[in-house]
């Protein structure tokens, strides 16, 4: 969704900044920049966020949204021309940001996982929900993903928490998760990882080369439901950076 927003906005004229933590040698921050690099999108790292923004303002500057100019990008199909566009700063993307309290936003996108809305229905630590799910009250728009797998698939999971750098002792589970696989269904079984897993640990993957190994390369495509389309979603987006 990150990327989503900031190639829209890219598409608009309004260059976007992208926050982002830099959890585990900025694996994330890593594989953004390679996704958007033809793009005006700039992606501050570190563990404070207001000093990353601050120092990429000082950098390359701030647009003023509220010029004619930008309201007509903002309201107009059409791509904002050439000749307008800059490399000042028009928009901050806060990537995993909505516990975030100590910096302000004018819009709340939270993204719920279709496959398993609540998780346990529990709070960390003994679940996987930041927040109760009341807490949705907040958000000015709600994104259900992995929409169009909801349903049986034959997968087995290893799962490790978010940021997990593959330790040997887990290369072992893997190579035997595969070999029970092998057993059980006479076929080589394939492994798929995230692109955020390659790019942390891309030396020691090379451990279980004998498998096919595959890397998710995740974009995201929003489904029409009821009278709600994707163009319905850009014009609400575009109402909230109206009210900047």
């Amino acid at each position: 969704m990150t990327e989503f927003i900031a190639r829209y906005m890219d598409d608009l004229g309004i260059p976007p900044l992208i926050l982002s933590r830099g959890y585990a040698g900025g694996d994330e921050a890593k594989m953004l920049q390679r996704h958007l690099s033809q793009t005006s999108a700039k992606i501050g790292v570190g563990a404070n966020r207001t000093a990353a923004a601050a120092e990429m303002f000082e950098r390359y500057g701030c647009m003023d949204l509220g010029s004619s100019l930008y309201f007509e990008a903002l309201l107009s199909p059409f791509k904002l021309r050439p000749h307008l566009r800059t490399e000042m700063i028009g928009i901050v993307i806060l990537d995993d940001g909505m516990q975030h309290w100590s910096l302000f936003r004018n819009a709340e996108l939270v993204m719920i996982n279709g496959l398993s809305p609540w998780g346990n229905n529990h709070l960390i630590p003994r679940g996987s929900l930041r927040e109760p799910p009341d807490a949705l009250g907040r958000a000015h728009i709600g994104v259900i993903h992995h929409a169009d797998l909801i349903g049986p698939l034959h997968v087995d999971r290893l799962d490790f928490s978010d940021h997990h750098s593959i330790k040997p002792n887990d290369v072992n589970k893997i190579i035997k998760i595969l070999t029970l696989l092998h057993s059980r269904f006479g076929t080589n079984a394939t492994v798929l990882v995230t692109e955020k897993d390659y790019d942390r640990d891309p030396e020691i993957l090379r451990e279980i080369d004998d498998f096919q190994i595959m890397v998710l390369c995740s974009s995201l495509q929003i489904m029409p439901f009821e009278d709600r389309t994707e163009e319905d979603f850009r014009m609400v987006l575009n109402k909230l950076v109206l009210s900047i």
